[in-house]
């Protein structure tokens, strides 16, 4: 495939004609995500794909999102980065071995030969992955694109597509992490209640919709009787509602619930969308 990533400068830039202006355009804002994935489930049928960055050798997860709108991409991050199954995925042993070049790979999941990781894919219906993985200014990134066992396996259109386009896709994807985080605007942050229960729900501790509600209040700067009177529930509710919210992230009090919040910068990335 590497004699096919080296010949493709002509194969890319038809591929991309139509979808250029509209994926740079979002470089940086929070619509870049769906951009992205509206781009690939019409080039390449994917279903989901997942974004990572090392910086050294650990991973921190930048986007993993679900074509179809679901959470199911998300809800399986915390396990695969808890569980470590990235270190036992040959392709980036591979990657990481290659220096600074650029490399594609297509893998049937039924192929993996790890047996725990095999299984994680079985779970969420995975069927056949691509990766591109290299190094930029800022990292390594891996960015994977999934298709589940409803379309069955990769054409080879768009495979030749996708690693045509793997260098764009890859320095975009760097590029927009990077305006992002240096735009993380930390006043919007902390003020606008719509941005703050965005930001909350793109975390990986999935949080119920009425925990959320109750916890983004909390970061917004109402009172307890404030929560009860903005959700139309009660104060007892509002306090159960806390109270297991703050079990499920391991804090225990406001203090610590914003100092989760603000961590999501650094642990996810600002771009990750909800």
């Amino acid at each position: 495939m590497g004699s096919s990533l080296a010949s493709s400068t002509a194969v890319t830039v038809r591929a991309l004609t139509s979808e250029l202006p509209q994926i740079i355009e979002t470089i940086g804002k929070s619509g870049f995500e769906a951009t992205l994935a509206s781009v690939l489930n019409n080039k390449a049928t994917a279903d989901q794909f997942g974004v990572f960055q090392f910086r050294g050798n650990i991973p921190r997860c930048l986007a993993a999102v679900c074509v179809d709108g679901t959470d199911v991409a998300k809800r399986q991050v915390p396990l695969y980065l808890k569980r470590q199954y990235w270190r036992r995925d040959p392709f980036l042993s591979n990657a990481f071995s290659q220096s600074d070049a650029l490399r594609v790979r297509k893998i049937k999941t039924s192929a993996t030969s790890d047996p725990d990781l095999r299984s994680v894919y079985v779970e969420t219906h995975i069927h056949e992955r691509m990766t591109i993985c290299g190094r930029r200014s800022t990292g390594v990134f891996w960015f994977s694109i999934l298709r589940t066992d409803r379309h069955g396996m990769f054409s080879s259109a768009e495979v030749d597509w996708v690693t045509g386009c793997a260098d764009f896709l890859l320095s975009t994807i760097a590029k927009h992490y990077e305006v992002a985080e240096k735009t993380w605007n930390d006043v919007e942050a902390l003020t606008n209640l719509s941005e703050i229960k965005r930001r909350t729900a793109a975390a990986a501790e999935r949080l119920p919709r009425r925990e959320l509600d109750v916890c983004a209040r909390i970061l917004y700067g109402l009172s307890a009787n404030g929560i009860a009177l903005d959700l139309g529930l009660s104060e007892e509710t509002v306090a159960t509602y806390r109270k297991r919210a703050f079990h499920r992230l391991g804090i225990a009090s406001r203090r610590e619930l914003l100092l989760w919040y603000l961590g999501q910068r650094h642990k996810f990335g600002p771009g990750l969308e909800g």
